[in-house]
């Protein structure tokens, strides 16, 4: 009987939506609906990401659970951790990094181009913008190219 009690109280929470919430480049998850003007996205149940990824699959390039994509992103800082890594490495003091924002786009040939600002220090020693574009395997987040 106890199980059954818990089975009924846990029960909504499967399929409860819940709400990724980009402001000002950082990343919350809510339950609740993102405040107006703020980037939205909904996170479906397994439920519901399974249906909604056996409809889609005929009107897409090759498939990636979207799952494998986030996976290749910093939950807390949404940056793209192989491009982070290469652009510090690349940097003259790879301290004085700062990730600002980032965003991929899905190219459907089993690459993404993701875009990233960042702060950085110039030659001199001023803190600047600066922005990098990479295409990336999707697999598995390896920067393929740099394009900017």
């Amino acid at each position: 009987m106890r199980w059954f009690i818990l089975l009924i109280a846990f029960s909504g929470v499967v399929h409860a939506k819940a709400y990724k919430c980009e402001v000002n480049g950082s990343i919350t998850y809510s339950q609740s609906p993102c405040p107006k003007g703020d980037t939205a996205k909904v996170i479906l149940s397994a439920q519901d990401r399974s249906k909604v990824s056996q409809d889609n699959r005929a009107n897409t390039g090759p498939y990636f659970p979207k799952e494998l994509i986030e996976k290749q992103f910093d939950p807390q800082t949404g940056g793209h951790f192989k491009l982070i890594a290469i652009t510090k490495e690349n940097l003259r003091n790879p301290a004085r990094f700062e990730h600002v924002s980032s965003k991929y786009t899905d190219n459907k040939n089993g690459t993404l181009t993701v875009d990233m600002n960042y702060l950085a220090e110039n030659d001199e020693d001023s803190i600047e913008l600066k922005t990098v574009r990479a295409i990336t395997d999707i697999s598995n987040g390896r920067v393929l190219q740099q394009i900017q």
